[in-house]
C-alpha cells in the first residue's frame, strides 16, 4: 500500500481498492483506519461519499 501511495497519492480509497485486486473492500479500509491512528496517513473527505487518502509525510522520520 506504501509503496502505491508513494508513486501515485493521494488517491481516492476506490482507486486504492482497484490497485490492490488481492485485497477486499474491508481490508484496505481496515489497513488505512490503522494507519490513520497511527498517524501513517491522512484520509481526507473529498466530497459527501469519496475519501482521498495519502501518506502523513510529517509523520516520517
Amino acid at each position: 500500500m506504501f509503496n502505491v501511495l508513494q508513486e501515485q497519492e493521494p488517491m481516492l480509497i476506490e482507486q486504492l481498492v482497484r490497485i490492490l485486486p488481492d485485497y477486499t473492500w474491508q481490508q484496505v479500509f481496515n489497513a488505512v483506519d490503522v494507519l490513520r491512528r497511527d498517524a501513517l496517513l491522512t484520509v481526507t473527505q473529498s466530497d459527501q461519499l469519496s475519501y482521498r487518502v495519502g501518506l502523513n509525510h510529517a509523520g516520517h522520520c
